[in-house]
C-alpha cells in the first residue's frame, strides 16, 4: 500500500485546534497534496515505496557511482547490469549482481537517514546507457502516520480485515490516518496499511487485507522495520501547507477560493507555504 502522506492528521488537527471527524477526509486530500508539492519542489519523489524498479540512466553513459531517484534507500533488493538494452523479461533471465563484491552503498548504508541513493560499482563502473542496468529497491520516507505498535502473535480474521493481539492495542488511541507497518507472518503480506477503526484493548480492523484467508498461526510481527520516518521540519512545512489549503477550502465551500464576481481560484494554485519551502530546500542542502 503506498504511502502517500509526510505529515500525521493528529498534528495537523492539533494545530488546527479540532477534534472532530466530520473533515478528516479533506484534510487527508489535502495533505497528500501538499506531499505532491513538497515532491514537486524538491524535483523527486520523497514518499515511500515498495518494489520500485528503476532503470537509471545517466550521461557520461560509464561512471562509478549512480544515485536512485527515491532516497533514503530502506533495501536494495537486486541490481542487474546489462550490456544491451533489454526487456523485463531478459533482466529476469540475467544474474543479479552481489553486494560489496560488485556494487555497495556509499556510506551511510542503507536504512539510514542520511543514506543519499548513491550506490558505488565496486569491480568496475555501471555501464548507464538507456535500458542497460535494473536496481529494485524500497525507498523514500515513510508517512509518520504509522503507529508505534510492535507485537509478533497477532492473528488474522479475513472477513472482517480485523488483527487480534490479546490486549495489545490497551495503550492505543485510533485517530484517522494511523499506519502499522506489518513485518512477518506466515501467508501476511508485509508493508505499511490504514488502521480502519480500533475495536477494543485486542483488536483493530485495517483499510486493506494482508491476506485473502485466515491466519491464525500467531506468528503476524508488526513493528518499525527499518523505514525512515521524514525530517521534522519537512513533516512540519506539510501541515502548514496543509492548514492553508484547507483555510482556503474552508472559504470557498470546496477545494477553491472565492473571489467575489463568480470569479474563483484553485486552492493548491495559491503559494507554497514558506515553510515547507524552507524544509525542501534544507533537505536539498543536505542531499547534495
Amino acid at each position: 500500500m503506498p504511502n502517500d502522506r509526510l505529515a500525521k492528521l493528529f498534528d495537523l488537527k492539533v494545530l488546527i485546534g479540532t477534534t472532530e471527524t466530520t473533515d478528516d477526509s479533506l484534510l487527508l486530500l489535502l495533505m497528500t497534496r501538499a506531499t505532491a508539492r513538497a515532491e514537486v519542489a524538491a524535483g523527486r519523489p520523497l514518499a515511500r515505496r515498495d518494489a520500485i524498479v528503476e532503470y537509471p540512466y545517466a550521461t557520461p553513459e560509464e561512471q562509478r557511482f549512480l544515485r536512485l531517484r527515491r532516497y533514503p534507500i530502506e533495501s536494495i533488493t537486486s541490481i542487474i547490469q546489462r550490456y544491451d538494452r533489454g526487456t523485463a523479461a531478459e533482466f529476469a533471465a540475467t544474474a543479479a549482481l552481489t553486494e560489496y563484491t560488485q556494487w555497495r552503498t556509499v556510506s551511510p548504508e542503507v536504512a539510514d537517514v542520511h543514506n543519499r541513493g548513491v550506490v558505488e560499482r565496486v569491480d568496475g563502473v555501471w555501464y548507464l546507457r538507456p535500458g542497460w542496468l535494473q536496481v529494485v529497491y524500497a525507498g523514500g520516507y515513510v508517512d509518520p502516520a504509522r503507529v508505534e505498535l510492535s507485537f509478533s502473535t497477532a492473528t488474522w480474521t479475513a472477513s472482517t480485515k480485523t488483527l487480534t493481539v490479546t490486549n495489545g492495542f490497551s495503550s492505543y488511541t485510533y485517530a484517522a490516518g494511523d499506519v502499522i507497518v506489518i513485518t512477518g507472518g506466515t501467508g501476511a503480506t508485509t508493508g505499511a496499511y490504514v488502521i480502519a477503526s480500533k475495536v477494543d484493548a485486542s483488536n483493530i480492523t485495517l483499510n486493506e487485507s494482508l491476506s485473502a484467508v485466515n491466519l491464525t498461526t500467531g506468528d503476524i510481527a508488526a513493528g518499525y522495520a527499518s523505514m525512515i520516518l521524514p525530517p521534522m521540519d519537512l513533516q512540519q512545512g506539510v501541515v502548514l501547507e496543509t492548514q492553508r489549503a484547507y483555510r482556503h477550502a474552508k472559504r470557498g465551500g470546496d477545494a477553491g477560493v472565492d473571489l467575489g464576481g463568480g470569479g474563483r481560484v484553485d486552492a493548491m494554485n495559491w503559494d507554497v507555504h514558506p515553510a515547507l519551502m524552507e524544509a525542501v530546500d534544507r533537505l536539498m542542502t543536505w542531499a547534495l
